[in-house]
């Protein structure tokens, strides 16, 4: 059975993306996991980058949350490479970047997140790495996350990193 792109639901309706929608694109990216795929399809990373771009509505990024969504994109994009983990943390950093003007109770999953982040920040694939970046700026924004995740020195040797490492790029380009 084939669904087609997220239709929008009726007027008036608090989230503009069909609930099915997005509980269809997590579970493909868990039976990715549990099945430990070695290719992605197409279908399944187009649906995921939709999904990315479907976040920056307010009302989708919490149906995400409500799903447990952000788990399962983190999850998919542990292994730090490729166009799925990059899609992943897109969404990931889209539904963080909600949070900012929101009060500290009403965030969830921000320690979480902010140590899976970190961990992918040491990834050589730069497009992951600026995803990675997106929601540990948007963390660092939050009034409730966790600075001594983010600051420490783990962490600031892993933004030194990704640092070092487009500088060195940048190098290579004008050669």
């Amino acid at each position: 059975m084939h669904i087609a792109a997220p239709s929008p639901k009726a007027a008036g309706s608090a989230c503009q993306v069909e609930e099915a929608f997005i509980l269809k694109v997590l579970r493909e990216l868990v039976d990715q996991e549990i099945l430990k795929k070695e290719e992605v399809s197409s279908e399944l990373e187009s649906q995921l980058e939709a999904l990315w771009d479907l976040c920056v509505d307010d009302a989708t990024a919490q149906a995400v949350v409500r799903f447990r969504g952000l788990e399962i994109l983190l999850q998919a994009s542990s292994s730090g490479e490729g166009r799925v983990a990059e899609a992943a943390l897109g969404a990931v950093a889209n539904v963080c970047s909600h949070w900012v003007a929101k009060p500290p109770h009403e965030l969830t999953d921000v320690g979480q997140i902010a140590v899976a982040v970190i961990n992918i920040l040491a990834t050589p694939d730069a497009a992951v790495a600026e995803q990675a970046l997106r929601i540990v700026f948007t963390l660092l924004c939050c009034t409730d996350a966790p600075k001594a995740t983010l600051w420490c020195a783990a962490s600031v040797e892993r933004y030194m990193f990704v640092v070092e490492s487009s500088l060195r790029w940048g190098a290579v380009l004008t050669s």
